[in-house]
């Protein structure tokens, strides 16, 4: 299946939000262009980030964030 956005928790069990992002990234050939959006409760610097592979982090807080991306994207 192709999606046009993926949003994940950064802790989840089984999987984190980061091996998820990786996978769709490289391991998944119809979703490998799909934007992830990541979801935490931790602080994560920038360059953790860019390492994720993740198109953005926000708090589980920021929802008003989160909408505003949401709404750019698609």
């Amino acid at each position: 299946n192709e999606f046009d956005l993926i949003i994940t928790d950064q802790k989840m069990p089984g999987i984190s939000g980061h091996e998820l992002s990786d996978y769709v990234r490289n391991r998944n050939k119809y979703n490998k262009n799909t934007p992830v959006i990541i979801l935490t409760t931790e602080k994560i610097s920038k360059e953790e980030a860019r390492q994720s592979g993740g198109m953005a982090y926000f708090s589980k807080s920021d929802k008003q964030w989160l909408l505003s991306m949401v709404r750019i994207i698609l």
